[in-house]
C-alpha cells in the first residue's frame, strides 16, 4: 500500500481553444482570450498487488485563469458580442479512482499506464457581464457619466471597465464528470517511499508529481 500527496499543473492548449473562441489575432484590436489553467493537491491511497495499482484520490483544484473576454466564434463573426468573465474562488472538490498498470524495469525504477473515472463538486462560480445589447444588470453606469457614449453598442469589455453592474453569475453544472488517462515514472525508494512523475488527462492537460510512503 501506499499513500501519497499529490500536485498537478492543468492547462488546455491554445490550439484547441481556438475552435471555439476567437484570440486577439482574430482581428485588428480584439482582446486576448485568458489562459485555461488550473492547479491541483491532494491526497491518494493506493492499494498494489504488482502489476495492478489501485489509485483512489480526493483532492482540490483550484482555477488559475484570469478574467477575461470571451468571444464564441460565429459565421459571419461578430467580435463585440463576447463576455466578459471573473472568475470568483472558481474550483472543485474531487474524488475518483484510477488504475494502473506497472512495468517494472528496475528495483527502483518502472513504468505505469491507465487511466479511470471521478467526480468534481464545484466551488465559487463565475460572474458575467453581457454586451450592451443583451444587458440585463445595471446600465446606470452607461448614461450621463461620459464614459460609455453609445450604451447599446458598449462591448461586454467597455462595461466591465466603466464600473457597470454585472449580469449575474455564469451557469456552470454543480457536479462535473473527472476522466483520467496518466501516465508516469517511478522512482521507488528502498520499498518504504516512492516518487511518480506523471502526465496525462485530469478533464485538462497536466503534468505533475505524486510522493509519498510505502508499507
Amino acid at each position: 500500500m501506499e499513500v501519497n500527496l499529490r500536485s498537478r499543473y492543468l492547462s488546455l492548449p491554445d490550439i484547441i481553444m481556438d475552435s471555439w473562441f476567437f484570440d486577439e489575432d482574430a482581428a485588428p484590436g480584439h482582446l486576448d482570450r485568458p489562459k485555461v489553467m488550473a492547479w491541483v493537491v491532494g491526497l491518494e491511497y493506493v492499494l498494489r498487488r504488482t502489476p495492478s495499482n489501485g489509485i483512489f484520490y480526493i483532492e482540490y483544484m483550484g482555477s488559475a485563469m484570469n478574467d477575461g473576454y470571451w468571444d464564441d466564434k460565429e459565421e459571419p463573426p461578430d467580435y463585440n458580442d463576447g463576455d466578459y468573465i471573473v472568475p470568483e474562488h472558481l474550483g472543485m472538490v474531487l474524488i475518483g479512482g484510477d488504475y494502473a498498470w506497472e512495468l517494472i524495469a528496475e528495483n527502483w525504477l518502472s513504468f505505469l499506464f491507465g487511466g479511470g473515472i471521478g467526480l468534481g463538486i464545484v466551488t465559487g462560480g463565475m460572474t458575467q457581464w453581457y454586451n450592451g445589447a443583451n444587458a440585463t444588470g445595471d446600465i446606470t453606469c452607461q448614461q450621463g457619466d461620459g464614459r460609455l457614449t453609445s450604451p447599446q453598442n458598449a462591448t461586454a469589455y467597455e462595461r466591465f471597465i466603466s464600473g457597470c453592474g454585472d449580469d449575474g453569475s455564469k451557469d456552470i453544472p454543480a457536479v462535473l464528470p473527472i476522466v483520467d488517462i496518466n501516465l508516469a515514472v517511478k522512482f521507488n525508494v528502498s520499498h518504504r517511499a516512492s516518487l511518480r512523475v506523471e502526465a496525462g488527462l485530469h478533464d485538462l492537460l497536466y503534468v505533475g508529481l505524486s510522493a509519498g510512503v510505502s508499507f
